[in-house]
């Protein structure tokens, strides 16, 4: 066991990290609204962005 919690624990976390990043790699800022800005490093919504839409 890993201090703070089990390896299942990080792992999970890790995949559920992974899963997330990849879902806002799908769509673009102007799919939803966005005026696209000059230098983003990654493409797709950034996390704030993701926060205004209701679940």
């Amino acid at each position: 066991m890993t201090q703070g919690g089990s390896e299942t624990g990080i792992t999970r976390a890790a995949a559920l990290g992974d899963d997330l990043r990849a879902r806002r790699g799908l769509v673009r800022p102007e799919d939803v609204g966005f005026v696209p800005e000059d230098g983003r490093r990654v493409a797709g919504l950034r996390r704030t962005e993701v926060m205004v839409f209701p679940s």
